[in-house]
């Protein structure tokens, strides 16, 4: 049974990554609109930092879909295997060690970029975040304080 469950797996998380890759780009799109936003309105800061947050969610699906197919494309059912054995985040780094035992470099640089660039935003709008709730910008914080239930 076990040589069927893992290419079957690895198929269905190849059918997913192109809608998951679709909505990371209305992602990205949405990210640059939202940190304008908060970049003009003061008081839009907490609810855009969530949300941003919220989408990066997203792009870590996608970031881990890309990975796993990339590990099954380069190693097979072993390299899935061992990637999902370790607690489902082993997916990347063990991608990321099968392509440059390969030597598959651009793969690896899109999936460096990849992480580099979802770790940054994240940390951005964490970073939001806190600067909207030191400042009572936090939307639903600041409207619960309003209502005297905070």
């Amino acid at each position: 049974m076990a040589p069927y469950v893992i290419p079957s797996i690895a198929r269905f998380f190849a059918t997913l990554y192109p809608y998951f890759l679709t909505a990371s780009l209305y992602g990205a799109v949405a990210t640059l609109i939202l940190f304008a936003i908060s970049a003009l309105f003061r008081a839009s800061r907490g609810w855009t930092g969530r949300l941003i947050i919220q989408i990066t969610y997203i792009w870590g699906l996608t970031i881990w879909l890309s990975a796993a197919k990339d590990l099954y494309h380069i190693w097979g059912a072993r390299g899935l295997t061992g990637g999902l054995v370790l607690f489902l985040l082993g997916v990347i780094p063990v991608a990321g060690l099968a392509m440059v035992m390969t030597a598959h470099w651009l793969e690896l640089g899109s999936l460096v970029l990849a992480v580099i660039v979802f770790s940054g935003v994240r940390a951005f709008a964490s970073k939001i975040n806190e600067h909207a709730h030191l400042r009572g910008d936090g939307g639903r914080d600041r409207a619960k304080a309003h209502r005297g239930r905070a």
